[in-house]
């Protein structure tokens, strides 16, 4: 294999380098996020997430010492994808009307410290971005920082890199299920024969606003590489899980946290509202 080293990186940004280099496939090694959990890996064999059957063939084969050396084989090399991503966000939001508002950042001390609002600024000019790097608490912390700074809303960024929750003008949080609804929204009728992907514990108010939309729905189990595998399978324009994780199409089926933030700060843009205003819409969920 001729093999690409990608550095340390937000996994989304690996999964963009596997795109935009058109590799055969990606890993990335997951620190453990501080609560106990163990080290991860995240995979693709081309887009797809590999299944149980390609899982175990590999382990055999790890297991019976069949891999072999290869002479003559291309030596690893480095590539920063670094420029490349931010480019990509800046060229898909280009036209975006842009707004004034103040954003705070809360990167929770996880892969996206230290970048986030570099790579936001660049795509979004005019809004003014504050990151704090709080890694207790975090809703609470960025509550109280949007209060204080007088802020129009703010962003957590996980440690996995791919989950976001929102805080409101007035620091009040979105829950996952209404950040989902809002996002229903943002599709609008670009909706319409497509397929929207959801667990288990989506609240109807949100199926019934898809299906308003002309969309399919369909029910996802086995967490993230569940709803990864999905999306490629079904080609899905979106899929939405109860943990703030939100997988795109454009992402050929992954998720990125920072992808979803420039998404919600057009989408509120173009809509000239801010998250308090559409709060003020949503459905109970139930």
């Amino acid at each position: 294999m001729s093999v690409v080293n990608l550095g340390s990186l937000p996994t989304p940004m690996v999964y963009y380098a596997a795109r935009r280099t058109h590799a055969d496939g990606c890993a990335a090694i997951c620190v453990p996020n501080g609560n106990g959990s163990p080290f991860t890996l995240k995979w693709l064999i081309g887009e797809t997430v590999p299944d149980a059957e390609q899982v175990d063939v590999l382990k055999k084969t790890v297991e019976n010492g069949e891999e072999k050396a290869v002479n003559g084989a291309p030596e690893m090399r480095s590539l920063d994808v670094t420029y490349d991503y931010v480019a990509w966000l800046q060229d898909t939001w280009f036209d975006s009307p842009g707004m004034k508002a103040q954003v705070v950042l809360d990167t929770c001390g996880g892969p996206w410290s230290g970048r986030a609002r570099r790579y936001l600024q660049a795509v979004f000019p005019k809004l003014v971005f504050t990151e704090l790097g709080n890694d207790e608490e975090p809703t609470q912390t960025i509550a109280e920082e949007v209060d204080r700074t007088r802020a129009h809303l703010g962003f957590i960024l996980g440690k996995d890199g791919g989950q976001l929750s929102v805080v409101d003008g007035y620091g009040i949080p979105y829950d996952p299920a209404e950040l989902n609804w809002l996002l229903i929204q943002s599709f609008g009728l670009s909706l319409q024969g497509e397929v929207f992907l959801h667990d288990s514990l989506c609240p109807p108010a949100i199926l019934q606003s898809a299906v308003r939309f002309g969309a399919a729905t369909q029910e996802v189990s086995g967490g993230d590489a569940g709803f990864r595998r999905a999306m490629s399978v079904s080609s899905a324009i979106f899929g939405a899980d109860s943990t703030g994780h939100h997988y795109f199409r454009a992402l050929c089926g992954n998720n990125d946290a920072l992808f979803t933030t420039c998404w919600i700060l057009d989408f509120l843009a173009h809509g000239n509202r801010t998250l308090a205003k559409y709060r003020e819409t949503i459905p109970v969920m139930r």
